[in-house]
């Protein structure tokens, strides 16, 4: 088995909202746990007192630790873990380490599945240290050290610890002060010590933790339990109302969310955002939070981040903000199962919907429910109860997949519609509703003057049922423009000639 861990080596600043190129620091207990390159490079050291920081910078940002938002960030890195492991768990000191040996063929290879593990976690924004071992521990151990290195074998692996400094050892994070006094600044020093006394001194967790990490004892592991939805939640660093600002904030949550669906092979037709609102101060010094909820729907399930933040563009660009926004939810209840697709020998031509899809869902969520309609044919002889125009929105298109030649034609829509056609007769497209009333001179109906009758009568005599009856006969007419009409006259009250539509 081969095991790769990953070492977050400043997971406490990476996940603090932070204003981009500005010095910025994490603060515990009035005391620097992290600072950003900016500060660093003012003197702001980790340790440092808060007072004696500020008076080195005092532009400074700072924010007070949050283990609960560092425990979430590694809940959702543990999410996008499963698109290159089933097996994950959560490293102490803040890590991942994830069973890759079954992966590394998939991937193309160890290096190329490292290349990629890291490209993600930089997109996301967190630095990072990876490294691959035959045992969990170690891998961790090598990572933690800061050794992107990769033995493939025990021999190796046991060749390699001992030059590792005495800090890589999860057991040793209580004796540091008391192995620096020793002089045991590697494992190797460790090593040389007799079990007994080490265990006697230290405790047996010592020589046990290195005993997993050498393959001599079993090194289990504690799985991560795959939830069945997405959930994430983004702070960010400064309230907001800015839409760009927003989507940079998504990004990391989409990002985590194509991984989660991938695994697992699913994707999601609907994306639930619920935007925070802070109003303001009131009395005890209370804030009162307000909720937007944002919802992105789309017309094919889909599992891509770039797909998932072109929506949410298009719906911020023409959504108006109560007030500022200071964090934001992403969830995706419901994911479904993706269909898979295999490819053919020989080329395929492409789908008439191909480029319609992503235009339809852009349109949708630019313009909003009820702004674009599709076209529905019935089963009804009366021209004005045999087609619709019901709404175009997801939740329609989804379980019928009605995308069409044209923007919401329905594929057995345009079926039916020809079947109608060839056993009545043609019908046209635009149709006059309600239907015109024409001059009849010398016995001929006018439009643009006289008519030319070319076909019929088609008689139809239907709704006597629902209290809407007619009675027409209904004939193809040529106009002197060469224009070809649809024309009926009335056979009950009030009779006359009238134009019912156009033929394209």
């Amino acid at each position: 088995m081969l095991w790769t861990a990953i070492s977050l080596t400043r997971l406490t600043l990476d996940c603090t909202p932070q204003a981009p190129e500005s010095a910025f620091a994490v603060v515990e207990k009035r005391r620097i746990a992290a600072a950003n390159a900016c500060a660093q490079a003012a003197g702001v050291r980790s340790g440092q007192n808060l007072a004696a920081a500020l008076a080195l910078m005092p532009t400074l940002a700072w924010a007070e630790r949050s283990p609960a938002r560092e425990t979430a960030a590694l809940a959702g890195l543990g999410l996008w873990a499963h698109e290159f492991s089933s097996s994950i768990a959560l490293g102490p000191a803040y890590g991942l380490v994830l069973e890759t040996g079954g992966s590394v063929r998939l991937f193309g290879g160890l290096p190329a599945l490292l290349a990629r593990m890291s490209t993600d976690l930089a997109a996301q924004g967190f630095s990072a240290i990876l490294a691959s071992a035959p045992t969990p521990t170690g891998a961790r151990m090598l990572a933690r050290s800061g050794f992107a290195v990769h033995p493939a074998t025990l021999a190796a692996l046991r060749a390699a610890l001992p030059g590792l400094p005495v800090t890589c050892l999860d057991s040793a994070a209580g004796f540091t002060s008391t192995f620096e006094t020793l002089g045991l600044r590697t494992v190797a020093d460790v090593l040389a010590l007799p079990r007994d006394g080490l265990a006697r001194r230290f405790g047996a967790h010592i020589g046990d933790e290195l005993d997993r990490a050498t393959g001599h004892k079993p090194d289990p592991i504690r799985p991560l339990v795959t939830p069945v939805t997405f959930r994430s939640v983004i702070a960010l660093p400064v309230p907001t109302e800015s839409a760009e600002a927003l989507q940079f904030a998504c990004a990391r949550a989409f990002h985590q969310l194509e991984s989660f669906l991938r695994a697992g092979k699913q994707a999601v037709d609907r994306i639930d955002l619920t935007l925070h609102h802070e109003r303001g101060k009131r009395q005890a010094d209370t804030t009162v939070r307000q909720e937007q909820p944002l919802t992105l729907n789309f017309f094919e399930p889909s599992a891509s981040s770039a797909r998932f933040m072109l929506i949410l563009r298009e719906r911020l660009n023409h959504t108006a903000l109560t007030q500022p926004v200071e964090r934001i939810t992403v969830c995706a209840p419901t994911p479904v199962t993706a269909g898979e697709s295999t490819r053919a020998l020989l080329p395929e031509p492409a789908r008439a919907d191909h480029g319609l899809q992503p235009l339809l869902e852009r349109l949708h969520a630019r313009l909003g429910e009820g702004a674009l309609t599709g076209v529905a044919a019935h089963a009804e002889h009366r021209p004005g109860q045999a087609g619709s125009l019901p709404p175009l929105d997801a939740q329609t298109l989804r379980p019928t997949r009605t995308i069409g030649r044209h923007a919401g034609a329905d594929p057995r829509t345009k079926t039916a519609a020809a079947d109608m056609s060839a056993a009545w007769g043609p019908r046209p497209v635009w149709l006059v509703e309600p239907p015109a009333r024409l001059a009849e001179i010398d016995g001929k109906p006018h439009h643009e003057g006289p008519l030319t009758l070319m076909a019929g009568p088609e008689r139809i005599e239907s709704g006597w049922w629902d209290g809407k009856a007619i009675t027409r006969d209904y004939f193809i007419a040529q106009t002197r423009a060469h224009a070809l009409v649809w024309v009926f006259r009335q056979r009950s009250l009030p009779p006359g000639w009238f134009l019912q539509g156009y033929f394209g």
